[in-house]
């Protein structure tokens, strides 16, 4: 997860640095644009820790994320602005259960049948919100943007400052996101994640070989 050579990681820094000025030079739109960006960095690195780590592929992975912006909207009164304090601690949650079901049921499978529960899981989450009124249907929900505020304060932002501040929170979550990643792949924890990537690819190339041993000869 960390670069190895000096030149990296001062590259990964100097990336940091201009991620943070971003919002102070750029349009609006592309401050909102940027924020979108972050959040999908953070899909992906969850996916690095499930793919690339331990080697089991998911075809399913945006149920969670779709599910967890649902919530969000569940929790969210219709035209009021609800905490991000709120919001993220109880999406979060919902995604993970939903994760432990999903994951409980589909890791009774090998191979293909994996792939193909967990894209099988992912689209019966996708027609429960597109295709009932659960979550508006087809034409998709509006929601006030999320406030950062606990209790009776308010973080007081202009219409302009809204976006930078929730580029700003997009930006610490993945920093935090992938300083967790490092922290866990190099604990005892990760390596035994590596070590199921590893035995998986071992099993699937002895299968390999011994298919081919195995099969007549001409």
């Amino acid at each position: 997860m960390l670069p190895q050579s000096r030149a990296l990681k001062i590259a990964l820094v100097l990336g940091l640095l201009a991620l943070a000025a971003m919002p102070q030079v750029a349009p609006p739109y592309y401050v909102e644009l940027g924020s979108s960006a972050l959040i999908a960095a953070m899909l992906a690195l969850s996916l690095q820790l499930l793919v690339g780590a331990t080697g089991i592929v998911s075809l399913g992975h945006a149920a969670f994320y779709g599910l967890a912006a649902y919530v969000v909207y569940f929790l969210t009164p219709e035209g009021s602005p609800r905490s991000m304090f709120v919001t993220l601690p109880l999406a979060m949650l919902a995604s993970a259960l939903l994760a432990l079901l999903v994951g409980a049921l589909s890791l009774r499978t090998r191979g293909f049948f994996l792939l193909m529960v967990t894209l099988a899981f992912g689209q019966m989450v996708f027609f429960v919100f597109h295709d009932t009124k659960i979550g508006g249907g087809t034409d998709g929900a509006f929601l006030a943007k999320p406030v950062i505020a606990a209790f009776d304060w308010q973080l007081p932002l202009t219409r302009r400052q809204r976006p930078i501040a929730t580029y700003y929170v997009a930006l610490a979550l993945l920093v935090a996101m992938y300083l967790f990643l490092v922290v866990v792949l190099r604990s005892l924890f990760g390596r035994v994640l590596e070590g199921i990537r590893v035995t998986s690819i071992a099993c699937w190339r002895w299968g390999s070989i011994r298919t081919a041993t195995s099969s007549p000869r001409s």
